[in-house]
């Protein structure tokens, strides 16, 4: 397989092993649409799974300053 294919695989590879370490994650989808592969990763990570679209560098920092 290549690309995309391969590197989703990937990513829920690492998100797996992030899940097991029992992290508390988010995953912050900033598409101007969402993404399937994106919830996709956060599921397997047991991620918070967040859709800002319009999201830039101060409103993401507020979000974190808020966690």
């Amino acid at each position: 397989t290549g690309g995309r294919a391969r590197a989703h695989q990937e990513a829920i590879v690492a998100a797996k092993g992030l899940r097991a370490l029992g992290l508390r994650t988010v995953m912050l989808d900033i598409a101007p649409k969402p993404s399937e592969t994106a919830g996709d990763v956060a599921r397997h990570m047991g991620a918070s799974y967040l859709v800002l679209p319009s999201a830039g560098a101060a409103s993401i920092a507020k979000l974190a300053r808020s966690a």
